[in-house]
């Protein structure tokens, strides 16, 4: 997947796109305004159809900022996908328990922003992390390089 500049928002097309809900709009958004930066970038294929990142477009488009805009194409799959560090429950708050990323394919329906919290499965079993960054991937091996993100845990670091 690659960073293209040569596609303004202008030309993006929002065929059949549905409106994010309420809450995750507001979600993005509140994100946006605490971090003054978009939780992840806006996919679209050769073509200019969006394929992801309706939410980021949509608060770009409100704010009159440019998102990052990657170019995947249209017959390949495409993931959302989070890297982050292992994260602890220590009696008050969460602990960062080590400084070495991982990452997991993101395919809940719950809007995801760096700092939340989510169960994930390791290698050793369930464990929790803090997102650090939110990425796609796109080509079935590596859309199947990656465990899924179990459940997200509603908190953020």
């Amino acid at each position: 997947m690659n960073r293209t500049d040569t596609c303004p928002m202008s030309h993006i097309r929002l065929d059949h796109m549905s409106e994010p809900t309420a809450a995750k709009l507001k979600y993005y958004e509140e994100y946006y305004q605490e971090s003054h930066t978009l939780a992840h970038g806006i996919v679209v294929d050769e073509s200019g159809q969006l394929r992801d990142g309706y939410t980021s477009y949509i608060i770009a488009k409100k704010y009159g900022i440019r998102p990052d805009i990657y170019e995947a194409f249209a017959e390949q799959p495409l993931k959302k996908v989070v890297r982050g560090r292992h994260v602890v429950w220590d009696k008050e708050t969460w602990k960062i328990k080590s400084d070495r990323y991982y990452t997991w394919n993101y395919t809940l329906r719950d809007p995801v922003v760096c700092g939340d919290i989510l169960k994930v499965r390791t290698k050793k079993g369930q464990a929790f992390i803090r997102v650090d960054k939110i990425d796609y991937v796109t080509g079935k091996g590596f859309c199947e390089e990656y465990r899924n993100v179990i459940k997200h845990m509603k908190k953020r670091l």
